[in-house]
């Protein structure tokens, strides 16, 4: 369906059995998920670095090609998969995305006294 009408009609069906509320935003909600989404983004980047240092030490560590201290990394924890780095790194392109558009919606939604929010 290209023109959107069964996602229409779903939508009223969930407002006339209670089930889906609309959630109107106001200045102050928008400016408190900006700030909790910047803690994230934050704790997000922190934890890429500590993945990224530990993967780091963990290579100079197993350059020295020994089947048993790379076993004992392994056991340490000290390794860091490719997985936890690109899931850290898609979180913080998806956060950078939300914050962007958060902005835009703050600065549409912002008082005439308040200045622009900048990003």
């Amino acid at each position: 369906d290209r023109t959107g009408t069964i996602e229409k009609k779903r939508q009223s069906r969930m407002q006339l059995a209670g089930k889906a509320e609309k959630v109107v935003e106001t200045y102050e909600s928008l400016m408190k998920k900006h700030a909790e989404n910047q803690t994230e983004l934050t704790k997000c980047e922190t934890a890429l670095k500590e993945a990224l240092a530990r993967k780091e030490t963990a290579d100079k560590r197993s350059q020295v090609n020994d089947l048993d201290s790379y076993l004992a990394e392994l056991k340490r924890g000290a390794q860091v998969d490719k997985e936890t780095v690109t899931k850290l790194k898609m979180r913080i392109a998806g956060l950078n995305q939300e914050q962007e558009r958060l902005a835009k919606l703050i600065n549409i939604a912002k008082p005439a006294s308040m200045p622009e929010l900048k990003v």
